[in-house]
């Protein structure tokens, strides 16, 4: 897979990013902090493409490193490009961790303070940060359908808002979930935020 032009897009460009939230790696669930290698899945992406491809029209699809897309890769006639700066926020020397074995006060300060991190990992604002800066510097144009982790579109959707970094522990980004961001003359809108897919 190659890199997608970084060059930034016309302020007068409009475009439509379809954020498409992959389910959370094996064990988060269970109070796991997810490995390292540890990957989103969307085992069910074909028949998900067959939805969305219609309603939106999508005309390229990004997606993060930390998903699994070797079940989905050929699903679609579209091209497929990965972004390495989609990755979900790293938790350093926490990764594998079991939540108990974190010190409890050190994991408020991971999830409340904004330019708290762990040794190895990125603050709650690098993060922001970093997906911010990925949004405004790609060169997106029409539709384009991006997969990543929750958070990942959790950031996208607070930085569309212009909100600080904080607003995020109040948004919720269910996995396998679609939210569609539009900019136009430089201007942000959240179309739509956490739309549960139908059963398909």
């Amino acid at each position: 897979m190659t890199q997608q032009d970084s060059s930034p897009a016309s302020n007068t460009s409009t475009f439509r990013l379809i954020c498409l939230a992959t389910d959370v790696p094996e064990g988060m669930k269970a109070g796991l902090i997810p490995a390292r290698c540890a990957l989103g899945h969307l085992p069910d992406f074909a028949r998900i493409w067959g939805y969305i491809a219609p309603l939106y029209r999508p005309a390229a699809v990004v997606c993060a490193p930390d998903v699994q897309r070797d079940t989905w890769a050929n699903s679609t006639a579209v091209p497929l490009v990965q972004q390495d700066a989609l990755k979900d926020r790293s938790y350093g020397q926490w990764h594998g961790l079991a939540l108990r074995d974190v010190p409890p006060q050190e994991l408020v300060r991971f999830v409340q303070e904004p330019d708290y991190a762990p040794k190895g990992a990125e603050s709650m604002r690098a993060f922001h940060a970093r997906i911010g800066a990925w949004v405004e510097g790609a060169a997106l144009h029409g539709r384009v359908l991006l997969v990543a982790r929750p958070a990942v579109v959790r950031a996208l959707a607070v930085h569309a808002l212009g909100g600080d970094c904080s607003l995020a522990n109040r948004l919720d980004a269910e996995p396998k979930s679609l939210s569609v961001l539009t900019r136009h003359a430089g201007l942000w809108r959240v179309r739509q935020y956490g739309v549960t897919l139908p059963e398909l």
